[in-house]
Protein backbone atom coordinates (compact mmCIF):
# COMPACT_ATOMS: atom_id res chain seq x y z
CA UNK A 1 0.00 0.00 0.00
CA UNK A 2 1.13 3.49 -0.95
CA UNK A 3 1.63 6.58 1.32
CA UNK A 4 0.53 9.56 -1.09
CA UNK A 5 1.61 13.19 -0.73
CA UNK A 6 -0.40 16.28 -1.86
CA UNK A 7 2.32 18.88 -2.13
CA UNK A 8 5.01 16.92 -2.48
CA UNK A 9 7.15 18.95 -4.60
CA UNK A 10 7.05 21.78 -2.85
CA UNK A 11 9.25 23.15 0.25
CA UNK A 12 7.77 20.38 3.06
CA UNK A 13 6.06 17.87 1.12
CA UNK A 14 10.07 17.33 -0.65
CA UNK A 15 11.51 16.70 2.65
CA UNK A 16 8.49 14.71 3.76
CA UNK A 17 8.81 11.97 0.47
CA UNK A 18 12.35 11.79 1.04
CA UNK A 19 11.77 10.16 4.63
CA UNK A 20 9.34 7.78 3.36
CA UNK A 21 11.50 6.69 0.80
CA UNK A 22 14.25 6.36 3.19
CA UNK A 23 12.10 4.18 4.79
CA UNK A 24 11.42 1.83 1.99
CA UNK A 25 7.58 3.19 1.52
CA UNK A 26 5.89 3.12 -1.48
CA UNK A 27 5.25 7.14 -1.97
CA UNK A 28 3.10 8.92 -4.78
CA UNK A 29 3.97 12.82 -5.26
CA UNK A 30 1.00 14.33 -6.12
CA UNK A 31 1.15 18.30 -7.30
CA UNK A 32 -0.07 21.15 -9.56
CA UNK A 33 3.83 22.57 -9.27
CA UNK A 34 2.12 25.87 -9.42
CA UNK A 35 3.72 26.75 -6.28
CA UNK A 36 6.71 23.97 -6.90
CA UNK A 37 9.36 22.41 -8.69
CA UNK A 38 10.64 18.89 -9.55
CA UNK A 39 14.11 19.49 -8.69
CA UNK A 40 12.98 19.07 -5.16
CA UNK A 41 12.35 15.37 -5.61
CA UNK A 42 14.11 14.80 -8.38
CA UNK A 43 16.68 12.45 -6.25
CA UNK A 44 13.86 10.00 -5.55
CA UNK A 45 12.14 10.42 -8.90
CA UNK A 46 15.31 9.88 -10.82
CA UNK A 47 16.09 6.46 -9.20
CA UNK A 48 11.89 4.66 -9.70
CA UNK A 49 11.66 5.14 -5.57
CA UNK A 50 8.58 7.56 -5.88
CA UNK A 51 6.04 8.28 -8.82
CA UNK A 52 4.69 12.05 -9.45
CA UNK A 53 1.32 12.60 -10.76
CA UNK A 54 0.86 16.36 -12.11
CA UNK A 55 -2.21 17.07 -10.54
CA UNK A 56 -4.91 20.05 -9.34
CA UNK A 57 -6.44 18.84 -5.74
CA UNK A 58 -9.48 20.21 -6.26
CA UNK A 59 -10.48 18.02 -9.22
CA UNK A 60 -11.59 14.64 -7.24
CA UNK A 61 -12.09 12.64 -10.36
CA UNK A 62 -8.49 12.97 -11.30
CA UNK A 63 -7.29 12.22 -7.72
CA UNK A 64 -9.36 9.28 -7.46
CA UNK A 65 -7.55 7.72 -10.36
CA UNK A 66 -4.24 8.38 -8.74
CA UNK A 67 -5.53 6.52 -5.75
CA UNK A 68 -6.96 3.65 -7.43
CA UNK A 69 -3.67 3.31 -9.47
CA UNK A 70 -1.45 3.27 -6.83
CA UNK A 71 -3.41 1.95 -3.98
CA UNK A 72 -3.63 4.64 -2.02
CA UNK A 73 -3.59 3.50 2.31
CA UNK A 74 -2.70 6.83 3.71
CA UNK A 75 -2.85 10.86 2.39
CA UNK A 76 -0.74 13.56 3.80
CA UNK A 77 -2.26 16.77 2.86
CA UNK A 78 0.02 19.58 2.33
CA UNK A 79 -1.09 21.01 -0.81
CA UNK A 80 -2.06 24.77 -0.01
CA UNK A 81 -1.85 28.90 -0.81
CA UNK A 82 0.13 29.79 2.43
CA UNK A 83 0.82 33.94 1.81
CA UNK A 84 -1.54 35.41 4.09
CA UNK A 85 -1.10 39.01 2.51
CA UNK A 86 -2.46 37.48 -0.65
CA UNK A 87 -5.27 35.57 1.15
CA UNK A 88 -6.12 39.47 2.39
CA UNK A 89 -5.58 40.90 -1.23
CA UNK A 90 -7.57 37.62 -2.76
CA UNK A 91 -9.84 35.98 -0.51
CA UNK A 92 -11.56 33.73 -2.89
CA UNK A 93 -8.77 31.98 -4.56
CA UNK A 94 -7.82 30.95 -0.86
CA UNK A 95 -11.00 29.45 -0.02
CA UNK A 96 -11.05 27.70 -3.87
CA UNK A 97 -7.90 26.66 -3.41
CA UNK A 98 -7.63 25.50 0.30
CA UNK A 99 -10.91 24.77 1.40
CA UNK A 100 -11.92 23.34 -2.12
CA UNK A 101 -8.74 21.55 -2.44
CA UNK A 102 -9.38 19.67 1.13
CA UNK A 103 -12.68 18.80 0.55
CA UNK A 104 -11.86 16.86 -2.89
CA UNK A 105 -8.74 15.19 -1.54
CA UNK A 106 -10.65 13.78 1.38
CA UNK A 107 -13.83 12.63 -0.87
CA UNK A 108 -10.82 10.66 -2.78
CA UNK A 109 -10.37 9.19 0.38
CA UNK A 110 -13.75 8.36 1.44
CA UNK A 111 -14.21 6.96 -2.34
CA UNK A 112 -11.19 5.16 -1.96
CA UNK A 113 -11.16 3.78 1.26
CA UNK A 114 -7.93 5.36 2.37
CA UNK A 115 -7.32 4.59 5.92
CA UNK A 116 -5.60 7.62 7.46
CA UNK A 117 -5.39 11.02 6.57
CA UNK A 118 -1.99 13.86 7.81
CA UNK A 119 -3.52 17.25 7.33
CA UNK A 120 -1.10 20.40 7.53
CA UNK A 121 -3.09 23.26 9.44
CA UNK A 122 -1.29 26.24 10.51
CA UNK A 123 -0.32 28.24 13.76
CA UNK A 124 -2.49 31.27 11.77
CA UNK A 125 -5.82 29.51 13.27
CA UNK A 126 -4.87 30.89 16.51
CA UNK A 127 -4.82 34.88 15.79
CA UNK A 128 -3.42 36.68 18.12
CA UNK A 129 -4.01 34.99 21.71
CA UNK A 130 -1.85 37.04 23.64
CA UNK A 131 1.31 36.56 25.07
CA UNK A 132 1.11 32.88 25.58
CA UNK A 133 2.13 29.77 24.75
CA UNK A 134 -0.89 28.43 22.95
CA UNK A 135 -2.31 24.76 22.99
CA UNK A 136 -4.55 22.87 21.04
CA UNK A 137 -7.42 23.22 23.24
CA UNK A 138 -7.69 27.50 22.56
CA UNK A 139 -10.44 28.27 21.04
CA UNK A 140 -9.33 29.65 17.26
CA UNK A 141 -9.32 33.20 15.92
CA UNK A 142 -8.01 33.63 12.46
CA UNK A 143 -7.09 36.89 11.92
CA UNK A 144 -6.83 36.23 8.03
CA UNK A 145 -8.99 34.41 4.75
CA UNK A 146 -5.59 31.85 4.70
CA UNK A 147 -6.39 30.81 8.35
CA UNK A 148 -10.30 30.95 8.31
CA UNK A 149 -9.19 28.17 5.01
CA UNK A 150 -6.85 25.86 7.41
CA UNK A 151 -9.61 25.87 10.29
CA UNK A 152 -12.54 24.76 7.35
CA UNK A 153 -10.11 22.44 6.26
CA UNK A 154 -9.58 20.96 10.17
CA UNK A 155 -13.48 20.75 10.12
CA UNK A 156 -13.65 19.17 7.12
CA UNK A 157 -11.60 16.21 8.12
CA UNK A 158 -12.93 15.71 11.66
CA UNK A 159 -16.54 15.57 10.38
CA UNK A 160 -15.33 12.97 7.26
CA UNK A 161 -13.52 11.04 10.01
CA UNK A 162 -16.57 11.10 12.48
CA UNK A 163 -18.60 9.85 9.44
CA UNK A 164 -16.70 7.67 7.25
CA UNK A 165 -14.23 6.11 9.58
CA UNK A 166 -11.01 6.57 8.43
CA UNK A 167 -8.25 8.06 11.19
CA UNK A 168 -6.52 11.71 11.24
CA UNK A 169 -3.77 13.54 12.23
CA UNK A 170 -4.05 17.56 12.20
CA UNK A 171 -0.81 19.05 12.75
CA UNK A 172 -0.60 22.91 13.55
CA UNK A 173 2.67 23.79 11.81
CA UNK A 174 4.03 27.08 13.60
CA UNK A 175 6.82 28.94 10.99
CA UNK A 176 8.63 26.38 9.13
CA UNK A 177 12.27 27.31 7.47
CA UNK A 178 14.72 25.58 6.19
CA UNK A 179 16.49 24.48 2.53
CA UNK A 180 14.00 24.67 -0.55
CA UNK A 181 12.00 27.38 0.84
CA UNK A 182 13.11 29.63 -1.46
CA UNK A 183 11.66 27.51 -4.96
CA UNK A 184 8.06 27.91 -3.14
CA UNK A 185 5.61 30.75 -4.13
CA UNK A 186 5.87 32.02 -0.26
CA UNK A 187 9.05 31.51 1.56
CA UNK A 188 8.21 33.34 5.09
CA UNK A 189 10.48 36.06 6.80
CA UNK A 190 13.30 33.55 7.08
CA UNK A 191 13.37 33.20 3.28
CA UNK A 192 12.99 37.33 2.77
CA UNK A 193 15.38 38.11 4.97
CA UNK A 194 18.49 35.30 3.73
CA UNK A 195 17.11 36.58 -0.38
CA UNK A 196 18.16 40.42 0.79
CA UNK A 197 21.37 39.66 2.78
CA UNK A 198 22.40 38.12 -0.17
CA UNK A 199 21.20 41.07 -2.73
CA UNK A 200 23.07 43.09 -0.33
CA UNK A 201 19.23 45.15 0.32
CA UNK A 202 17.53 46.58 3.65
CA UNK A 203 15.86 44.01 5.72
CA UNK A 204 12.18 45.25 5.69
CA UNK A 205 10.55 44.71 9.23
CA UNK A 206 6.81 45.14 9.71
CA UNK A 207 6.43 47.38 12.46
CA UNK A 208 8.72 47.26 15.62
CA UNK A 209 10.10 43.93 14.77
CA UNK A 210 9.07 43.18 18.75
CA UNK A 211 6.50 40.51 17.36
CA UNK A 212 7.10 37.12 18.50
CA UNK A 213 7.37 33.80 16.23
CA UNK A 214 8.13 30.02 16.88
CA UNK A 215 10.47 28.64 14.17
CA UNK A 216 10.74 24.88 13.23
CA UNK A 217 13.17 23.38 11.02
CA UNK A 218 11.88 21.61 8.34
CA UNK A 219 13.41 18.17 9.14
CA UNK A 220 11.89 18.73 12.41
CA UNK A 221 8.57 19.10 10.73
CA UNK A 222 8.57 16.20 8.29
CA UNK A 223 9.94 13.81 11.59
CA UNK A 224 6.57 15.22 12.99
CA UNK A 225 4.59 13.90 9.75
CA UNK A 226 6.33 10.61 9.98
CA UNK A 227 4.94 10.25 13.47
CA UNK A 228 1.82 11.22 12.60
CA UNK A 229 1.19 8.78 9.83
CA UNK A 230 2.13 6.06 12.93
CA UNK A 231 -0.10 7.40 15.61
CA UNK A 232 -3.82 5.60 16.03
CA UNK A 233 -5.07 8.78 17.62
CA UNK A 234 -7.32 11.59 16.11
CA UNK A 235 -6.02 14.42 17.18
CA UNK A 236 -4.71 17.92 16.99
CA UNK A 237 -0.87 18.45 17.33
CA UNK A 238 0.90 22.10 17.53
CA UNK A 239 4.48 21.21 15.17
CA UNK A 240 6.74 24.09 16.64
CA UNK A 241 9.82 24.61 19.04
CA UNK A 242 8.42 25.84 22.04
CA UNK A 243 10.57 28.86 21.40
CA UNK A 244 10.36 32.49 21.26
CA UNK A 245 11.98 34.76 18.81
CA UNK A 246 11.49 38.28 17.90
CA UNK A 247 11.61 39.31 14.37
CA UNK A 248 14.52 41.82 15.74
CA UNK A 249 16.70 38.97 16.87
CA UNK A 250 15.94 36.97 14.24
CA UNK A 251 17.30 39.64 11.53
CA UNK A 252 20.40 40.25 14.13
CA UNK A 253 20.73 36.35 14.11
CA UNK A 254 20.85 35.73 10.51
CA UNK A 255 22.94 38.78 9.82
CA UNK A 256 25.55 36.73 12.14
CA UNK A 257 25.36 33.53 10.59
CA UNK A 258 25.42 35.33 7.28
CA UNK A 259 28.45 37.14 7.89
CA UNK A 260 27.00 39.85 6.14
CA UNK A 261 25.23 43.12 7.64
CA UNK A 262 22.81 45.01 6.19
CA UNK A 263 20.54 48.31 7.21
CA UNK A 264 17.17 47.40 8.42
CA UNK A 265 14.40 49.33 7.40
CA UNK A 266 11.01 49.42 9.61
CA UNK A 267 7.70 50.05 7.70
CA UNK A 268 3.72 50.10 8.56
CA UNK A 269 2.60 46.44 9.89
CA UNK A 270 0.85 44.52 7.34
CA UNK A 271 -3.09 44.04 7.33
CA UNK A 272 -3.60 40.47 9.70
CA UNK A 273 -0.11 40.15 11.13
CA UNK A 274 -0.09 38.20 14.57
CA UNK A 275 1.95 40.19 17.31
CA UNK A 276 2.88 36.99 19.33
CA UNK A 277 2.72 33.53 17.93
CA UNK A 278 4.26 30.59 19.84
CA UNK A 279 3.33 27.06 20.75
CA UNK A 280 2.87 24.43 23.73
CA UNK A 281 4.19 21.60 21.94
CA UNK A 282 3.73 19.37 25.26
CA UNK A 283 1.18 17.48 23.48
CA UNK A 284 3.36 16.21 20.62
CA UNK A 285 6.35 15.75 22.94
CA UNK A 286 3.95 13.14 24.59
CA UNK A 287 0.87 12.06 22.59
CA UNK A 288 3.03 12.27 19.33
CA UNK A 289 5.91 11.03 20.74
CA UNK A 290 8.09 13.76 18.42
CA UNK A 291 9.95 16.36 19.81
CA UNK A 292 12.44 18.62 17.85
CA UNK A 293 15.75 18.78 17.09
CA UNK A 294 17.58 21.71 15.78
CA UNK A 295 18.17 24.81 17.35
CA UNK A 296 17.60 27.68 15.21
CA UNK A 297 20.99 29.00 15.10
CA UNK A 298 22.20 25.19 13.74
CA UNK A 299 18.75 25.10 11.19
CA UNK A 300 19.61 28.88 10.00
CA UNK A 301 23.57 28.12 9.02
CA UNK A 302 21.81 24.82 7.12
CA UNK A 303 19.62 26.78 5.30
CA UNK A 304 22.07 30.12 4.49
CA UNK A 305 24.44 27.21 3.64
CA UNK A 306 22.18 26.00 1.39
CA UNK A 307 20.95 28.98 -0.38
CA UNK A 308 24.72 30.25 -0.89
CA UNK A 309 25.29 26.89 -2.55
CA UNK A 310 22.15 26.26 -5.20
CA UNK A 311 21.25 29.84 -5.77
CA UNK A 312 24.28 32.17 -5.04
CA UNK A 313 25.67 35.21 -3.23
Amino acid sequence: MAILVTGGAGFIGSHVCEKLVQLGEEVVIVDSLINSTLDNVSGILSHGRACFYRVDVRFVDELCKVFKESSVDTVVHLAALTDVDESVREPSKYFDFNVNGTLSVIEACRLSDVGKVILASSAAVYGDAGEIAVNESLRPKPMSPYATTKICGEALVETYSRLYGFKFSILRFFNVYGPRMFRSGYSGVIGEFIKRLFAREPLAIYGDGEQVRDFIYVEDAAGAILKAIENPLNDVFNIASGKPTSINELARLLMDVAGIKCEVKYEAPKPGDIRFSLADISKAVEKLGWSPKTDLRVGLAFTVDWYRREIGG
